[in-house]
């Protein structure tokens, strides 16, 4: 586990991480969210120290809401 960060704020997600499908992505960021986040005013909260796993948590909320089709 030391090669994903060691002491909180040097923790980033493994990179195999980024290519898992949506599906695996929703459910590592709703897991994430029910460890690490909250609601505030109905919008959904994730909390880190580390910048470099807020990056690559942003990264993959990023990647879910290109997958979501709009009309």
């Amino acid at each position: 586990l030391v090669k994903y960060g060691r002491g909180c704020l040097n923790k980033r997600m493994p990179e195999y991480v980024k290519n898992l499908s949506m599906r695996q992505i929703r459910i590592l960021l709703n897991s994430y969210f029910l460890g690490d986040g909250g609601m505030c005013l109905k919008v959904k909260r994730y909390s880190t120290s580390s910048n470099m796993l807020a990056n690559d948590i942003q990264e993959l909320i990023l990647k879910r809401e290109k997958s979501i089709k709009r009309p």
